[in-house]
């Protein structure tokens, strides 16, 4: 990402040191989240560090090129934790900032040796996955005896938040709301409009190829689309071979495309009639949001998250989240083209701008570290 000239903090703001935490660069939308508050507290005139398990990944690029990047070159939380903490204890930061579940309980877990403010934060409604079995489990049911114990639990949306009171028993004076920081200005600089790749509907799906973002499920709704619908899926991960089979078992691979991950999606997005969401379960989901921004309508599951958050601050028939899956296969066959030239304008809530993320970010932070 290009160097950008660092803001400063404003004279009631105190200057802070931060310190984030992510295993890798990989393309999850917890990582692009955790990287767009990183940079911003450092063109904020923050001290600023990432401290990453294992320093690969797409992401690589999007953080700042004066941005300090401690590359701890492990694979695994098990064999970085020690370094992990060594490290935290050198930096002595006053904020560490985690958004990834597993790694929340590592930190907590050694809270009491960690210099400075934990603050946390929590991507996905785990109270919405009825398929959560090992690992998964036991993070889960740690991180509903930890995660009180942080000085700050962040929530992506209220919902979250509510969820973190309830099943987690976070107080509130312990828990805020910022939802996802989206680029706004550097995706719609950025949007190119190519032509859609059939005569009839465009349907893009983003995520990874796991069961939670419900792609299986997708394939076989889309089947019963008309013959012109042509769908592409953004996206890497563990199911990508069995998708690519049922794709064919159902007839229907040479109208789906697996365009694999990619880093800038924003002129797919916009060229696309429909983001599609199926998810089994969400937080707030990243690609939706950027989908918006670049103009493009919503068609979610109703366990897609909070995206029925989204819903209720846009603009009507921008997102439309179905009650249940028999209706969300109803208005995927049921979709129109939307009207308007390309790029239509964003239909993004400015209460998602990464300027409003960041502000929110440095104030709550700011007040933590002074109380």
């Amino acid at each position: 990402m290009p160097f950008r000239k660092p803001l400063h903090t404003d004279s009631s703001t105190t200057a802070m040191h931060f310190c984030f935490v992510l295993p890798s660069f990989t393309g999850g939308g917890a990582e692009r989240v955790t990287l767009h508050l990183a940079n911003g507290m450092r063109r904020k005139g923050h001290r600023t560090t990432v401290i990453v398990f294992n320093g690969t990944g797409p992401l690589r690029d999007l953080v700042d090129e004066e941005m300090p990047v401690i590359d701890l070159h492990k694979d695994r939380l098990r064999s970085a934790i020690w370094s992990l903490f060594a490290t935290l204890r050198r930096e002595r930061p006053d904020i560490t900032f985690s958004s990834l579940g597993y790694v929340n309980v590592a930190l907590l877990l050694a809270r009491r040796f960690l210099p400075g403010r934990l603050v946390i934060r929590e991507a996905n409604l785990h109270a919405l996955n009825d398929r959560m079995k090992g690992f998964d489990r036991l993070v889960y049911a740690l991180s509903k005896w930890l995660y009180r114990d942080a000085d700050l639990c962040i929530a992506s949306s209220h919902t979250m938040e509510q969820a973190l009171q309830a099943h987690h028993r976070v107080a509130p004076t312990k828990s805020t709301v910022i939802y996802n920081p989206v680029d706004i200005q550097t995706i719609r600089n950025s949007l190119e409009p190519q032509s859609t790749k059939a005569d009839g509907i465009h349907i893009v799906a983003a995520g990874r190829l796991t069961a939670q973002k419900g792609f299986d499920r997708l394939l076989n709704a889309f089947a019963d689309c008309a013959a012109g619908t042509h769908l592409t899926i953004l996206g890497t991960g563990p199911e990508h071979d069995r998708l690519l089979n049922l794709a064919t078992e159902l007839g229907i691979s040479d109208r789906v495309d697996f365009a694999g991950f990619v880093k800038q999606p924003w002129t797919i997005l916009a060229s696309a009639d429909l983001f599609a969401l199926p998810s089994r379960w969400e937080g707030m989901p990243n690609a939706a949001l950027e989908a918006l921004a670049c103009g493009t309508p919503v068609l979610a599951t109703h366990t897609s998250g909070a995206i029925h958050e989204v819903a209720r601050l846009a603009e009507p028939d921008c997102v439309a989240v179905s009650k249940d899956w028999d209706e969300f296969v109803m208005r995927l066959k049921d979709w129109t083209k939307p009207t308007g030239t390309l790029p239509r304008d964003s239909l993004l809530p400015a209460t998602f701008s990464l300027e409003t993320a960041i502000a929110r970010f440095e104030a709550e932070t700011s007040t933590l570290v002074q109380a």
